[in-house]
């Protein structure tokens, strides 16, 4: 498949899930997809321009005018909504900063179905060749140790 039709697909579904969408967590999400922020390198880079001071943390300001310069329009209090719901490690009397990995967890996409299904397939082997597999296996019969269970986030 041709990635500029892939891109322009991206973007038309975007816009008609936009279109519906009142949550403004999902709607910022929405709004970074349609810009591109759909690969771990575009989101970083994204965070790096932001990120105004350096100290690899975005504060409430530097957030409100990265979304500004990307052309992301919220009103500032559906922003300040995304802002704090993107970092969860706030800690009281410290400097509210969101941080690159609460950054990435939040803006970039679920792994597609087959992404999932191949990352699945990938742990299952590894798990089946580890020297502590059979050991595991006896101690989830017994009820000792709880299964490892796969989710798609």
């Amino acid at each position: 498949m041709d990635c500029d039709r892939l891109a322009k697909e991206t973007k038309e579904e975007c816009a008609r899930q936009l279109a519906k969408e009142t949550d403004p967590v999902k709607r910022f999400r929405l709004r970074a997809l349609m810009r591109g922020l759909d690969k771990i390198r575009a989101i970083g880079k994204s965070f790096k321009i932001m990120d105004d001071d350096g100290n690899r943390g975005l504060s409430m300001e530097e957030f409100v005018h990265g979304c500004e310069d990307w052309g992301i329009t919220m009103p500032r209090a559906e922003i300040e909504q995304v802002f704090h719901t993107f970092n969860k490690d706030q800690n009281p009397g410290e400097a509210v900063l969101l941080n690159f990995n609460e950054f990435l967890d939040a803006v970039r996409p679920p792994m597609t179905k087959p992404r999932l299904d191949l990352v699945n397939k990938v742990f299952d082997h590894l798990n089946r060749t580890s020297p502590n597999y059979e050991q595991r296996k006896a101690l989830e019969k017994e009820g000792k140790v709880g299964a490892w269970k796969r989710s798609a986030g």
